[in-house]
C-alpha cells in the first residue's frame, strides 16, 4: 500500500531520481527547468547542492542519496552530460555519445554500472535505439570511468 509522507520542498516533474524509501535523491526537473537537488532521509526532504546546470527530462540512476547519476536531458536543448553526486557535490563524468533526453535506464545497483537505453535525439526525435553502458572501475585517475556505446 501507499502512505503519504512529507512533501518535497519544490514541486516539479521530468526530474531525475534514485534511491530507496530511506535514502533517495531527486534532481532537476521543470517547470521552469531547475538545477535543484533534494535528498530524502526516510522522513523529510532537504535541498542540497544544485546540478551544474538546470536540466529536465533527465534520467537518474543510483541506490541512495549519496550515490546518484544524472544522465542526459534538456537544458534547454538536448544534452549528453553525465554528472555524479556523492551526497555533497556534483562532478562531471563521461558524457553520452549523443545528446538525448527521456532515456530509460537499467540499474539494479549503485551508479557504478548502469545502462542508458533509447530516448530522443536530434536525429531520432521520435525515439532512438541506442544503448550505452556506464561502468566505473576501481582504478583512480583519468580513464577510471567508461562509457561503451552499443548501437543497432
Amino acid at each position: 500500500s501507499w502512505t503519504e509522507v512529507n512533501a518535497m520542498n519544490t514541486a516539479r516533474f521530468y526530474a531525475g531520481g534514485c534511491g530507496t524509501s530511506t535514502t533517495a535523491a531527486v534532481y532537476g526537473g521543470s517547470p521552469p527547468t531547475v538545477a535543484l537537488t533534494e535528498t530524502w532521509n526516510g522522513t523529510s526532504w532537504t535541498e542540497v547542492a544544485d546540478l551544474p546546470a538546470a536540466n529536465s527530462n533527465l534520467t537518474g540512476s543510483g541506490t541512495s542519496s549519496d550515490n546518484a547519476l544524472a544522465i542526459g536531458g534538456l537544458a534547454p536543448g538536448r544534452v549528453a552530460t553525465c554528472n555524479l553526486f556523492d551526497g555533497t557535490a556534483w562532478s562531471s563524468s563521461p558524457a553520452l555519445s549523443d545528446a538525448r533526453d527521456n532515456n530509460s535506464k537499467s540499474s539494479t545497483g549503485p551508479n557504478t554500472a548502469c545502462m542508458a537505453v533509447a530516448g530522443m535525439t536530434d536525429t531520432a526525435p521520435s525515439g532512438a535505439a541506442t544503448t550505452e553502458v556506464y561502468t566505473v572501475t576501481t582504478v583512480t585517475g583519468p580513464g577510471a570511468q567508461n562509457v561503451k556505446t552499443i548501437t543497432d
